[in-house]
């Protein structure tokens, strides 16, 4: 769990960077990364860069956070949409493919009970034949 918190945290502070630097176009994402995840310190140095104030630049970024948590709020949201269609699109999937085996499974027993003997003889011929491969794949060993 700490490690998909991490993520978030970093994919987040990766979002915002790239908010700020739209914002203050005169400060780089790579100097973002010198600075770190420290709200204080980011403010200060935003605030040698650009002369804002701080007040201002505290203004900016609580909106820039809200803006991002919202498009991750709204990703999240459509990510879970598309898991539930999923899910029962395969639920579906797996209904149709149980009822073809339970299909299968009756008409191989129809055939058993129709016609025993022919039945008996594929089931040896097949055993036969598993058999003889089995042998040649076991002896080239």
């Amino acid at each position: 769990m700490a490690s998909h918190t991490q993520m978030e945290l970093k994919s987040k502070w990766n979002d915002l960077k790239d908010q700020i630097s739209e914002h203050w176009s005169q400060i780089s994402s790579d100097e973002l990364n010198h600075v770190g995840h420290n709200a204080q310190k980011l403010i200060a140095y935003i605030e040698n860069r650009t002369g804002e104030a701080k007040d201002e630049i505290e203004k900016v970024l609580s909106g820039l956070d809200d803006k991002a948590a919202s498009l991750y709020n709204r990703a999240s949201a459509v990510a879970k949409d598309y898991m539930a269609g999923a899910s029962e699109a395969t639920k579906e999937k797996a209904q149709e493919v149980w009822k073809m085996a339970e299909q299968r499974g009756a008409e191989a027993k129809e055939m058993v009970r129709s016609r025993p003997g022919e039945s008996i003889a594929v089931a040896f011929g097949a055993g036969i034949v598993a058999g003889v491969i089995l042998g040649l794949v076991g002896r080239s060993r």
